[in-house]
């Protein structure tokens, strides 16, 4: 081979090299791209699903005070908000699938927008589990005296708007060795229901029955008012037409659903004894210590005394269902029962102090992603 034809091969050889090479970084320079899309993709993928998420989690961490159990069924709220981290945000709503089942929709979105994520949460309220069989239920002596009087009878709180009664409950349950004085009633009868008295119930002499003992501790774990022992005159409390929930002394309004402070339903937890000087409220109430109500005081839920429960001079009304260790009732005050079963304040006080639990089989969805 000449000399000319040998340079010719090598210079083909060297171009032949040179493509290849080429090749090789071009492949390498797009493989280097698309690993770092799929690193991008990914990195907004979790961003997404994290938000998505976070999203999710504060709806269930924030149930008892959203008010979803003031929606109709097929109604639904939304929500939107900035994840903790990345950038990334969140929206979505929370739709009434029944009466105990919700379903949340969160979608999460990168900062840049590029990738969706969307999960979904099966909840139902979990509200304090109470098992009122009576209007009043005592674990000691029970003591009428003047114009106090105990209904079983199923009445709504004036101004609510309640579905049909229930069929009555007993007006009082009591251990069957305490003893029950109501021989300076002056109202007759005094204590009404079906029946009027029962004897029985699984509280021990001068405590509470063993569902109440439950009730109580998860009363405390939810309580979001805490009031130490004293003198108190609970009252509404609102500023430019919102209510002031954070006011230790607002336990919402009972007078009907359209003041400010008509969805306002705590959960309240004193610790020690306390004496009303009357006012009003409504919710949930724990006392424990000693309950004294003065003044005309009225309240709507369930109310919880570990120890003794007394109305005096113009004592008060209550609305929905009592149970305490021992009850003196002695009053003056007109105005219907002292105490009255009510199970629309009791379910109303109850759906609007329970949180939100996911169901445990399903409960979790991945509705769609992007990319």
């Amino acid at each position: 081979m000449s000399l000319s034809g040998r340079s010719g091969a090598v210079l083909l050889v060297v171009l032949m090299a040179l493509l290849l090479v080429a090749g090789l970084v071009a492949a390498g320079a797009s493989l280097g791209l698309r690993d770092r899309r799929a690193v991008r993709d990914a990195v907004g993928f979790v961003a997404a699903l994290h938000a998505a998420e976070e999203g999710a989690a504060i709806q269930l961490a924030t149930w008892r005070t959203a008010g979803h159990h003031r929606m109709a069924i097929g109604a639904w709220a939304t929500f939107e908000g900035s994840a903790r981290v990345g950038g990334a945000r969140f929206s979505g709503r929370v739709l009434r699938l029944g009466r105990l089942l919700y379903l949340v929709e969160s979608e999460g979105r990168s900062a840049g927008g590029e990738a969706r994520q969307r999960v979904g949460l099966l909840v139902r309220p979990r509200p304090v589990e109470l098992e009122f069989s009576a209007a009043l239920e005592s674990g000691g002596p029970v003591k009428l005296t003047g114009m106090a009087a105990v209904s079983g009878q199923d009445l709504p709180p004036p101004g609510w708007l309640c579905p049909p009664a229930e069929p009555g409950r007993a007006g009082l349950l009591l251990p069957k060795a305490a003893s029950l004085d109501t021989a300076s009633c002056s109202v007759g009868p005094c204590l009404a229901g079906a029946p009027p008295v029962l004897r029985g119930g699984s509280a021990t002499e001068g405590t509470l029955p063993a569902w109440a003992t439950r009730a109580a501790a998860e009363i405390r774990s939810l309580a979001d008012k805490w009031i130490q022992s004293g003198s108190l005159t609970p009252a509404p409390r609102s500023s430019g037409g919102d209510c002031l929930v954070a006011d230790p002394a607002n336990w919402g309004d009972p007078d009907g659903p359209g003041p400010a402070c008509g969805d306002h339903f705590p959960v309240i937890h004193v610790n020690g004894d306390l004496e009303l000087l009357g006012g009003r409220g409504q919710g949930v109430l724990l006392v424990d210590g000693d309950l004294t109500v003065r003044g005309g005081f009225r309240f709507h839920g369930p109310v919880v005394v570990n120890g003794h429960l007394t109305t005096t001079s113009e004592g008060g009304h209550f609305s929905g269902g009592v149970v305490a260790a021992k009850v003196v009732l002695a009053q003056n005050a007109p105005g219907g029962p002292t105490i009255g079963f009510s199970s629309c304040a009791l379910d109303r006080a109850m759906a609007a102090s329970a949180t939100g639990e996911v169901l445990a089989e399903r409960g979790w969805l991945r509705l769609s992603q992007t990319p």
